[in-house]
C-alpha cells in the first residue's frame, strides 16, 4: 500500500482493540488463456520484478504472489543473485506474501492426491529457502473440493482466501454466506478446519467499490464493506 490513509469511521461496530486495517494489493493472472504461455510467464515475472521495485522505493507498500507457479516462473527467467536475495529478503520480512496453492484449480475434478499435490511446491520452497506459508489463495474459479481443508492442514496451513465467481457470471456460482457470517471456520469432513474468506465480487471485488486509481474511501463505505469488514476484525 502507498501512502496509507487513516480513516475514523464513526460506527457501533468499531472496538478499540482494533488498531489498523490493512490494504494488501495482490495478483491475479489468467495464465494463457489470453496469450502463448511464454509470453504469459515473461509477463508474470515482469509483475514480480515491479512489486519488488515498488517495496524498494515505497517502505510501506505490499504485495502478494497469488500462487507458487508464479513464484515458481520467477525463479526460472530469473538468474541475477541480487534479485533474488531481494525478493526473498522481501517475503521473509512479510513485505511480500506468495498463496501456497500451486494455481487457481477446479478442485472438484480432482482425487484426493491430486489436492495434497497442490501444496507439494510451497513445501520445496520452504524447506530451500526458509519462506513460510501460512494462506491458500484460489481466485476465479466457481467452486472448492470438500478435500481441501484436510490437505491444507496436513500441509500446515491456517487460512484459504477466495475470489469465487459471482452468482451472474459466466459460470452461474456464487454463494448462499452471507457476508455477516465472514470469515468463517471450513470443517473437512476429518474435522480439520481452515479460517475462510470469500470475496463476493470474486478477485476484482475492491474495483467494484472503488478501490481503483480514481476511486474514493467513502465508496466502501456507502456501500457497507466499511462496516463488513470492522464487524469480522471484531470477531
Amino acid at each position: 500500500m502507498i501512502g496509507a490513509m487513516v480513516i475514523h469511521l464513526p460506527s457501533p461496530h468499531i472496538s478499540s482493540r482494533i488498531k489498523y486495517v490493512y490494504v494488501v494489493f495482490t495478483s491475479h493472472i489468467d495464465t494463457g488463456f489470453d496469450h502463448p504461455l511464454d509470453e504469459m510467464e515473461e509477463w508474470c515475472k515482469r509483475i514480480i520484478d515491479d512489486a519488488i521495485d515498488k517495496c524498494e522505493r515505497y517502505p510501506d507498500f505490499k504485495w502478494t504472489i497469488e500462487n507458487t507457479w508464479q513464484l515458481s516462473n520467477w525463479f526460472k527467467r530469473t538468474r541475477e543473485k541480487e534479485k533474488i536475495d531481494k525478493l526473498l529478503r522481501l517475503i521473509r520480512e512479510g513485505r511480500i506474501e506468495v498463496g501456497a496453492a500451486w494455481d487457481d484449480v477446479v478442485t472438484d475434478f480432482l482425487g484426493y492426491e491430486d489436492v495434497n499435490r497442490l501444496f507439494y511446491k510451497a513445501g520445496y520452497f520452504r524447506r530451500a529457502y526458509g519462506i513460510n506459508f501460512s494462506t491458500v489463495i484460489m481466485d476465479d474459479v466457481p467452486g472448492y473440493s470438500i478435500t481441501i481443508p484436510r490437505a491444507m492442514a496436513a500441509a500446515g496451513l491456517k487460512y484459504f482466501l477466495t475470489g469465487i465467481n459471482p452468482l451472474h457470471d459466466y459460470w452461474g456460482a456464487g454463494t448462499s454466506i452471507p457476508p455477516s457470517d465472514l470469515p468463517f471456520y471450513w470443517e473437512g469432513p476429518d474435522g480439520s478446519r481452515v479460517l475462510t474468506w470469500i470475496s463476493f465480487g470474486s478477485y476484482g471485488e475492491a474495483t467494484s467499490k472503488g478501490m481503483n486509481s480514481g476511486g474514493k474511501w467513502e465508496s466502501l463505505i456507502s456501500h457497507g464493506s466499511a462496516r463488513w469488514t470492522l464487524q469480522i476484525i471484531k470477531r
